[in-house]
């Protein structure tokens, strides 16, 4: 192995000059298809793994749990996305808006005439 040179450091020390330190850093994290492949194992009587694992899942929901059945429909349909309503003033380029109810609906029917004057679609709530 090669001797590193070395230069003098503060307080009378020495540093290592020139090349990274073997074994130094943030360890590699191993290939997740690496990992469950060992942990799947390989295809039994032309069953993949995985085929099990959902076919078990499925029955576990059959049976009315609760997790198996969130688990499901949340990786075959998507988490449903979270609607928010604002209430209070809101700001664009620093000037305050304050809305209520009257503003609002003022401001919806004065979109939808622009739009229906221009001949587009409308979309009825």
């Amino acid at each position: 192995m090669e001797q590193k040179k070395k230069q003098p450091g503060r307080n009378g020390g020495t540093l290592n000059v020139g090349g990274p330190n073997p074994g130094a850093g943030r360890p590699r994290i191993p290939s997740l298809k690496k990992m469950m492949d060992e942990v799947m194992g390989a295809k039994e009587d032309g069953i993949d793994p995985m085929t099990e694992v959902a076919k078990k899942l499925r029955e576990m929901a059959k049976k009315g749990n609760i997790h198996a059945i969130r688990l499901i429909l949340e990786y075959a349909y998507g988490r449903p996305t979270q609607r928010m309503e604002h209430s209070g003033a809101m700001s664009i380029s620093g000037e305050a808006i304050v809305m209520d109810s009257d503003k609002t609906a003022a401001m919806i029917s004065a979109v939808r005439a622009a739009l229906g004057e221009r001949g587009e679609d409308q979309n009825d709530e």
